[in-house]
């Protein structure tokens, strides 16, 4: 699962809806920035809904290292 989220990620930054931010509060966290056409084609609900995804991805990866 971690594989195929990490996949999808890849495939939206490629696509041109996420890009990467440089800003990092923690060594082993990536930040990324929505670009506005998401914004413009998804609601809060579904944002914030992918948003505890990614946070539960990343809660994984840093437990399995």
């Amino acid at each position: 699962m971690l594989k195929d989220i990490d996949r999808l990620i890849d495939r939206a930054e490629e696509n041109g809806f996420l890009e990467r931010s440089e800003n990092h509060d923690v060594a082993d966290e990536q930040k990324f920035r929505i670009k506005k056409i998401i914004k413009a084609r998804v609601d809060s609900e579904i944002l914030e809904d992918f948003k505890q995804q990614l946070t539960a991805h990343a809660a994984k990866r840093i437990q399995h290292g």
